[in-house]
């Protein structure tokens, strides 16, 4: 009788931990399912992360190709700080460079002044060689340009014959500096950033105040050039426009406005 006894009481047990060992292993099921479903919804409501570069240079393409349509231009727009070229649009089409030219010489003739020329020395029509080296940019002076490209070896056909992406190298050799010193670097910005109205036509024109445009232009009969560092919103951006037939500076104008709001990624 007490072994029955006992025996009752040990198949009770072990049925009833049968059944605590189900109940708990449904419940853990259930949690699982519970955090699956809460997962499940929080990447379903989770907003995707926006690729703004990205976006910017969709934008910037599509409007400038339409802006570009059958005119004779070449075009390179880089975003200086990632390295990705937004516009490519006949980039090695050559032009005469008008005065673009004098990015490349008022460069050259720095470098001269940092490998001993002296900057005071007189140039052209009482003007030193530093103040010739700001008067091609800041206001595109011409008598002082053309005295340093003499006294700096220039080819004729090498600067005076040019793609945009031959102009780009000549900005990236003024924005990175990595031939100038620091301070003749920001001498070169400030002639470029700091000009009288008809050196701000073109590009510059159609931005807004709060964008800085660095700038040089270059214009003779139906040619109108613009090669530019455009900072916006915090990033920098490197944009080349040659043209020829298109209409002058209102024209160029016109993709200063455009680029104004693309390159927000508006």
């Amino acid at each position: 009788m007490i072994i029955r006894v006992r025996y009752i009481l040990l198949v009770a047990i072990l049925i009833g931990f049968g059944w605590f060992i189900f109940w708990r292993n449904v419940e853990t099921e259930i949690d699982d399912v519970a955090r699956g479903a809460e997962s499940a919804l929080g990447q379903e409501t989770e907003e995707p992360e926006v690729d703004v570069d990205a976006q910017i240079a969709e934008a910037t393409s599509e409007a400038v190709s339409a802006w570009a349509g059958n005119r004779n231009v070449g075009v390179l727009i880089r975003n200086i700080d990632t390295g990705e070229t937004l516009v490519n649009m006949h980039s090695d089409r050559v032009f005469f460079a008008a005065s673009l030219y004098k990015l490349k010489v008022v460069t050259d003739s720095f470098v001269r002044v940092q490998e001993g020329q002296n900057p005071h020395a007189a140039l052209n029509g009482g003007r030193s060689w530093a103040q010739c080296m700001d008067v091609s940019i800041r206001i595109s002076d011409n008598p002082c340009a053309e005295a340093l490209w003499l006294r700096t070896g220039q080819v004729r056909d090498e600067i005076m014959n040019v793609s945009a992406n031959d102009v780009y190298q000549e900005l990236m050799r003024i924005w990175r500096g990595s031939e100038l010193s620091a301070e003749n670097r920001a001498l070169y910005l400030d002639s470029m950033l700091n000009q009288p109205d008809d050196q701000r036509l073109g590009l510059p024109f159609g931005f807004s105040s709060d964008v800085r445009v660095y700038n040089k232009v270059g214009w003779l009969g139906d040619r109108w050039h613009d090669a530019a560092i455009v900072v916006i919103d915090g990033r920098h951006f490197a944009v080349v426009v040659l043209t020829r037939g298109v209409g002058g500076s209102s024209v160029v104008s016109e993709l200063g406005v455009i680029l104004d709001r693309t390159l927000r990624g508006e």
